[in-house]
């Protein structure tokens, strides 16, 4: 997946993510059609290799996604940076067995 196509799926979820903003802010979390939206973009999994059903693009590549969908939203953007970048972290500190059983 290119940085392009990703950047095009932050546009098509960017009304979604702002529709549930406000009440997002009210409860501290992020709604439940954001999130799924944010999960079907694959945004949680960009910086995954492809093998392992990611995107394959760099830290350098998420951060322009990061900062995109944080135009839309803050709370969305720090909430995906943490967790897509948790998932980068968990198979580049683990051995291949490891990041398999986890992701």
């Amino acid at each position: 997946m290119t940085v392009a196509e990703y950047l095009d799926r932050i546009e098509g979820l960017a009304e979604i993510v702002r529709a549930e903003a406000p009440e997002a802010d009210r409860v501290r979390r992020l709604g439940d059609k954001a999130v799924q939206a944010i999960v079907d973009a694959g945004l949680h999994r960009a910086l995954l290799p492809p093998s392992l059903g990611g995107g394959g693009i760099t830290w350098a590549e998420n951060f322009r996604l990061i900062e995109a969908l944080a135009r839309v939203d803050g709370a969305a953007s720090w909430n995906t940076s943490i967790w897509a970048g948790t998932a980068q972290l968990a198979v580049t500190l683990a051995d291949e067995a490891a990041s398999a059983e986890v992701l």
